[in-house]
């Protein structure tokens, strides 16, 4: 199970340091999710069977619902990455335009990566 450093708790929602561990077991969260590694080993993370490369240079979105897993190549076995959980309440706030705060993006498949 990842090992919060510390959290910050907010009507945004939830911003975590995690530590990210190998051998860690899948996690979903009812809320999207923004992942970014902050510093350790490079790893994957398996969405929904599917594998994201996380490096410093990553940023990694979830929807609601998937499965995660940390897979770390040999040799590396910890990292400690940024997850920001958005609060589906903040998420749908008026924007003031007559729209969403989260815009498109829950609109997204079973992840996306940018930076890659």
């Amino acid at each position: 199970m990842a090992r919060p450093l510390r959290v910050f708790d907010g009507s945004f929602g939830r911003l975590q340091l995690i530590e990210v561990s190998a051998g860690d077991a899948p996690q979903s969260s009812q809320n999207p999710q923004i992942v970014i590694k902050q510093e350790g080993a490079d790893f994957d993370v398996v969405v929904d069977a599917k594998p994201f490369r996380m490096t410093r240079d990553s940023v990694l979105f979830l929807p609601p619902g998937v499965t995660c897993q940390p897979v770390f190549d040999p040799g590396g076995n910890a990292a400690q990455v940024f997850c920001f959980h958005a609060s589906g309440d903040w998420l749908h706030m008026d924007d003031g335009q007559g729209g969403s705060v989260a815009g498109d993006a829950m609109g997204l498949g079973a992840g996306v990566a940018l930076g890659q």
